[in-house]
């Protein structure tokens, strides 16, 4: 069971294995749950074999990372799954039972979606989302597009974005993610972004007049924002070998 998620009301969302003693063998049912903890009402959002609405294939598997898995103040949990339909479909993002996108499916700003990956959402709805395309790898937020491979930035000029991965969104609706560009001599430069704006970027922001070597581990359990979106917590390396867990306020 990976650790459970819970809002400002004290419900409780959760990934767990059950065992059902109509089909043979042990703990074969991967299930996504919520849990009144007041009132003990337990409510199961999907689990293998359900079939989606708008789906024509079941579930066979429940995303496991703890950056496909977001739950609100409202009730509503963001969660990715695989079907049973490969390689037509296989992977989607819901929130409970409404679609927000699956592979083969085009896009608004084009391309189609081959690969989706970490989520997140806030308490007022806003979503975000990580996803490779036929034509790029984007970020996308609300639908729209966020940012993709190639984009020039201004915090950046005159490079271009040549990755990125992660996204994060509060109730302020600021997207955090993570982006590298290349760089004349070929290295590369990577950094935390919040919108469109260096937070950190790694052998150039100092924490106590000591430079940041990484603050890009890899997993989502290395960052994460608060709900309202003001504070951001990210683990990082300093040159002279400090390791630690730091917090920015992002309102100031």
């Amino acid at each position: 069971m990976l650790p459970a998620k819970v809002n400002d009301s004290q419900h409780i969302c959760f990934h767990a294995v059950i065992d059902d003693p109509n089909i043979a063998g042990t703990n074969n049912y991967p299930a996504l749950f919520t849990l009144d903890s007041t009132t003990g009402t337990q409510t199961l959002i999907a689990k293998r074999d359900d079939i989606l609405p708008g789906q024509t294939w079941g579930i066979w598997n429940l995303a496991w990372d703890s950056s496909q898995l977001a739950f609100n103040n409202a009730g509503q949990v963001l969660f990715m799954a695989q079907t049973y339909d490969n390689p037509n479909v296989q992977q989607v993002i819901y929130r409970n039972s409404t679609l927000i996108a699956q592979t083969g499916q085009t896009p608004s700003f084009g391309g189609t979606y081959t690969s989706l990956f970490s989520a997140s959402h806030s308490n007022n709805g806003t979503y975000a989302f990580r996803c490779d395309l036929s034509n790029s790898v984007a970020l996308v937020s609300n639908g729209g597009l966020f940012v993709k491979k190639t984009d020039f930035l201004p915090s950046i000029e005159p490079f271009a974005i040549s990755e990125l991965y992660e996204s994060l969104v509060g109730d302020d609706e600021r997207v955090m993610w993570i982006g590298l560009w290349n760089l004349p001599d070929g290295s590369q430069s990577k950094a935390l972004f919040a919108d469109y704006s260096i937070l950190v970027e790694e052998g150039q922001t100092s924490i106590g007049g000591v430079t940041v070597t990484d603050a890009t581990p890899a997993g989502g359990y290395h960052r994460c924002l608060s709900p309202s979106g003001q504070y951001f917590a990210f683990k990082a390396t300093l040159q002279d070998g400090t390791q630690g867990a730091y917090l920015v306020n992002l309102w100031q």
